[in-house]
């Protein structure tokens, strides 16, 4: 049975101890506008969009957009925001697409997926596009103190992660060996207002672990980990690397 990506738990977790609590999303938004200064999209995707916000420049620039999300609980907002979108509420590897795209964003998803298939989805995606379109794909690499946290914790605990992790610069790597990319990086950071936050935080967003006796079992460990980073910081503060690829379509 195929797992799926995303719940409402985790979603309500990531949107108190992520979204609210950093400035991730203005600074992508800030580079994708960079990116697509002059661009002129007859249709656009967005993969995975949550509430909307980083399709915004796409949408601008697209006579027609399609917003695949998961979860329910974004559809309202989607809609209200993107009237003329077509939003389909679903698991996007649950669908079949009939037409091309001059643009794809896919951003932060592809922890939700098995590492044997971040290529074979990187190139389905790519199969979507039309000829010169372009691929965005966002995620996390494998430095700064969020890189730390997973570098500690993921092969040990990675029965009860419900994420998955390639080390960025190896899949790029990979990826330079099969298509065009250039890639963009970005820092940003999660502020907290406790210790219980950051680590909450650690456990819960990072590496989403949904087993609480296995947390409790192990607090004292991620405890120390968040005193640690916050000792370094000078605050309750988790650094970031991101990266954003694009990957062109020549043929």
């Amino acid at each position: 049975m195929k797992k799926k990506l995303i719940d409402a738990n985790y979603h309500n977790r990531i949107k108190g101890l992520f979204y609210s609590k950093t400035d991730e999303k203005n600074i992508q938004l800030s580079i994708l506008e960079y990116l697509l200064d002059g661009r002129q999209y007859r249709h656009s995707l967005d993969i995975g969009c949550g509430d909307g916000t980083l399709s915004e420049p796409f949408s601008r620039r697209s006579s027609e957009i399609t917003l695949v999300e998961i979860l329910d609980s974004n559809k309202r907002e989607l809609e209200n925001k993107y009237p003329h979108a077509d939003i389909l509420n679903a698991d996007f590897r649950d669908l079949t697409f009939t037409n091309y795209f001059d643009a794809i964003h896919f951003s932060h998803c592809i922890y939700y997926i098995s590492e044997c298939s971040w290529l074979p989805t990187i190139e389905k995606l790519i199969a979507l596009l039309n000829k010169k379109g372009e691929l965005y794909v966002v995620l996390n690499r494998d430095e700064g103190d969020w890189w730390d946290i997973v570098n500690k914790y993921f092969l040990p605990f990675r029965e009860k992660c419900n994420m998955h992790y390639i080390p960025a610069s190896e899949f790029s790597r990979q990826i330079k060996k099969r298509w065009f990319s250039e890639y963009y990086f970005y820092s940003s950071s999660v502020a907290f207002d406790s210790l219980k936050e950051m680590c909450d935080f650690i456990s819960g967003v990072v590496l989403q672990i949904r087993d609480e006796k296995f947390i409790h079992s192990h607090q004292k460990s991620i405890e120390e980990t968040a005193m640690n980073i916050a000792n370094k910081n000078s605050g309750m503060r988790i650094s970031v690397e991101s990266m954003i690829i694009k990957i062109t379509r020549l043929k």
